[in-house]
């Protein structure tokens, strides 16, 4: 476990003092004791690419509204290729349709 715990004011139950209250309502020592019957196979054992964490409010707000804003784009660009390209095709289909129909 890591000597320097960061406590994140977002994550409930992250205070080193209220986990260890938790711990002990459960009486279990380490919190790694609630994983022990999960086979070694099944662990991560590697280390995880992760970025820095955000600890004030304004820099997680920040990171989730631009987190939007790109899924935002993505969906309307989803949403643009799913509705209006095919809905573009079939229209010039029939315009084509009714022109060769018609000479």
């Amino acid at each position: 476990m890591r000597q320097n715990k960061i406590v994140y004011p977002y994550i409930p139950n992250s205070v080193p003092e209220i986990q260890s209250k938790m711990l002990k309502e459960i009486n279990v020592e380490n919190i790694m004791d609630l994983y022990e019957e999960i086979p070694e196979h099944l662990k991560f054992k590697g280390k995880m690419n992760l970025p820095e964490p955000i600890l004030d409010e304004y820099g997680i707000r920040r990171h989730v509204e631009g987190l939007l804003k790109k899924t935002s784009i993505v969906m309307i660009i989803s949403i643009f290729w799913a509705l209006v390209v095919p809905s573009i095709s079939f229209l010039l289909f029939v315009m084509k349709s009714v022109v060769v129909a018609n000479f």
